[in-house]
């Protein structure tokens, strides 16, 4: 059994055998190697009848390197004296010296005219200076990363949890009043209401967590995760502006979790919860009505905006209705009415006053949210304004203005 590489600074005769043999094999090795990067039978020793030293590679895993170059395997490559052999490369291989006869040594030899090898050590115990490994001209992996400090591990915060923010609470006492739709309004007309039933979601914890989506939330009403995020902040910019509560207009009211989800996406874009919700004059349990006869259901919805102000609009001062539904006045509206011959005003609203219509294509867009301001400011709006906050392209036929200023949608749309 050979001498052992954990004895660093030991040295060994190499005059005895022609072949001295080097590896991390427990027996049948001359030298022992103990590094990870060594083989079972790594390398080899071998010397001519004149006593030239040779090395060579025994087709090890991670190589052999002689003054930085590797060996080609079973090749056998002329020793030079002071050369370093090295067994891998990088900071965890292991090195050996040879030494020639006359040189100073750490420990006696079999022959005084013998040369010798150091045993093997690992290149991180070489001498170190300023915390950098020594470098060597003649080891290539030295060269390249010799000189850089030692690595340290350094502990970072952990990443701080999402909080959950506490909602606004609606105004108490509001002067000005937006009416507000969803489909075709914050998210597309052609959603459904019922997607979130059908959601992938798992418990973790004992919480349900949402597959889809960023999972923060500890809310699982996914209604409303499909809005629109530019519909969202055209209507935050609304209420941060004007100070407006928001009354839902829309079908969703109809439903406890669909209200509940549009208050968690107004919660998450930092709007106050819904101020209220109109009446359905179809409902059960609506004072006063039997069956409420409507002649279309843009009229129904002008009814609904305009019974809840007839309750809750004592100290309302402004207000405005945005839908992607006509809630206007058209010329068959008017001539209905008149034949009807009644002396009440008709429940439709006016585009130049209170209500800003949004094309379902694209939903609000700042264009609308910036008509929505002037109007609950008190400033009426021109049919460019109009126009703009429609967003539709009259080149591309999408939509035209009749001779009211009343914008007429000439393809088939689905009204909720």
């Amino acid at each position: 059994e050979g001498p052992d590489a954990s004895v660093v600074g030991q040295e060994m005769s190499l005059a005895e055998k022609p072949v001295y043999t080097i590896g991390r094999a427990d027996t049948g090795v001359d030298i022992r190697l103990r590094g990870e990067l060594a083989s079972r039978v790594h390398a080899a020793v071998c010397q001519d009848i004149d006593g030239q030293k040779y090395l060579v590679d025994l087709r090890s895993t991670h190589g052999t390197f002689l003054a930085g170059r590797r060996l080609v395997p079973n090749t056998p490559t002329k020793w030079p004296p002071e050369a370093r052999a090295s067994f891998g490369s990088g900071p965890k291989s292991e090195v050996m010296a040879l030494k020639m006869p006359g040189a100073s040594l750490s420990s006696t030899s079999s022959s005084s005219s013998a040369s010798t090898v150091s045993l093997p050590k690992p290149v991180a115990e070489e001498e170190e200076t300023n915390g950098k490994r020594k470098a060597d001209p003649d080891d290539l992996m030295a060269s390249l990363y010799g000189d850089l400090p030692e690595a340290k591990v350094i502990k970072t915060a952990p990443r701080e949890e999402r909080k959950w923010v506490e909602q606004l609470p609606a105004p108490e006492d509001p002067t000005r009043v937006v009416f507000l739709d969803i489909d075709g309004v914050l998210r597309s007309v052609h959603g459904r209401t019922d997607f979130h039933k059908n959601v992938r979601t798992m418990v973790v914890a004992g919480q349900r967590v949402v597959i889809t989506g960023d999972s923060t939330s500890t809310n699982d009403n996914l209604a409303g995760i499909d809005f629109w995020p530019q519909a969202m902040l055209a209507l935050k910019h609304i209420v941060s502006k004007t100070q407006a509560a928001v009354v839902l207009s829309s079908d969703w009211r109809k439903q406890d979790q669909l209200v509940d989800g549009i208050n968690n996406q107004m919660r998450e874009y930092g709007m106050p919860k819904l101020f209220g919700l109109t009446p359905d004059l179809d409902g059960k349990g609506v004072q006063g009505v039997v069956k409420a006869i409507h002649s279309n259901v843009r009229e129904k919805r002008a009814k609904e905006i305009r019974r809840w102000l007839k309750k809750n609009g004592a100290k309302i001062e402004k207000w405005v209705a945005i839908d992607d539904m006509d809630l206007t006045a058209s010329k068959r509206d008017e001539a209905n009415h008149a034949q009807s011959g009644g002396s009440e005003p008709m429940v439709f609203l006016d585009p130049h006053w209170n209500f800003v219509r949004c094309n379902p294509a694209v939903g609000l867009n700042m264009e609308g949210a910036k008509a929505a301001i002037s109007l609950l400011n008190g400033y009426p709006i021109s049919d460019e304004e109009i126009a703009a906050a429609w967003a539709a392209p009259m080149a591309q036929g999408q939509a035209s203005p009749d001779s009211d200023g009343n914008f007429q949608v000439m393809a088939p749309t689905t009204f909720v």
